[in-house]
């Protein structure tokens, strides 16, 4: 695996992580403090949630999405929010669900959504339009972040949980991510940056050009740098495990 690809399953692994706190809290409540565990649900949550966010700007420093206008988006999609958290109560048909429950369930929604486009990312890339939609793998992903902060947003706003720790822990688990990703190097299961989003494209000069996930140009010697370093990282785990090409 790639650094992108690294990251992309980080993704994935955080998502379902601040689902399953979310889970949790709706059955035990945001206050309550687990046996074993140094902090309530709700803090458990802010903290799976900042992971998440830092991975998403790992993603974004490397030039994968765009977070930018995440805060403003999130913040205009509320009053939807607000207008649906009115009508789910009374439309289950079954025992009204809390303003704090419809929230949480928001929360497993929009963490599995985020999951599943991290997993199609892995599969096709961030820069593919799936057939019948209009946004990228990329686009789509942020969306569905975005939809997460804006019910993150509102339980905050509720005094349901506090967001302040959020920009102390996302350097913390960069930190860690960059950590995970040296062991992986060092383990031989980290490759060189090319990825399947890597693209040849001839111009009208009939130049032959290398594009990376970005869209950036890459010279053939990087690319070449790249594929001897998988070429060896693989050559060093067969001779380590005993295996090779037959």
């Amino acid at each position: 695996m790639n650094r992108l690809e690294h990251l992309l399953t980080l993704v994935s692994e955080e998502s379902h992580e601040t689902s399953v706190c979310a889970n949790a809290a709706i059955r035990m409540g945001l206050q309550t403090q687990l046996p074993g565990s140094n902090a309530s649900n709700g803090e458990e949550l802010v903290h799976e949630f900042a992971d998440l966010i830092a991975v998403l700007q790992m993603l974004e420093t490397e030039g994968f999405v765009d977070l930018g206008d995440a805060l403003r988006i999130a913040s205009a999609k509320r009053p939807r929010r607000e207008r649906k958290l009115a009508v789910e109560p009374s439309s289950n048909g079954t025992i009204p669900l809390s303003r704090c429950t419809l929230l949480l369930l928001a929360v497993i929604e929009y963490t599995h959504a985020i999951g599943k486009r991290a997993t199609k990312a892995l599969r096709f890339g961030l820069p593919h339009v799936q057939p019948g939609q209009e946004l990228s793998n990329a686009a789509r992903l942020v969306d569905s972040y975005t939809d997460l902060l804006c019910v993150m947003l509102i339980l905050q706003s509720d005094a349901q949980i506090d967001l302040r720790s959020v920009n102390a822990l996302i350097p913390l688990k960069k930190a860690k991510v960059e950590r995970y990703l040296g062991a992986s190097a060092s383990y031989g299961t980290l490759a060189g940056s090319m990825t399947h989003d890597h693209r040849v494209t001839i111009d009208a000069g009939d130049t032959i050009k290398l594009l990376d996930a970005r869209g950036a140009t890459i010279s053939c010697e990087r690319a070449l740098q790249e594929t001897v370093l998988v070429i060896e990282r693989k050559a060093h785990i067969d001779r380590k495990t005993g295996t090779h090409d037959r």
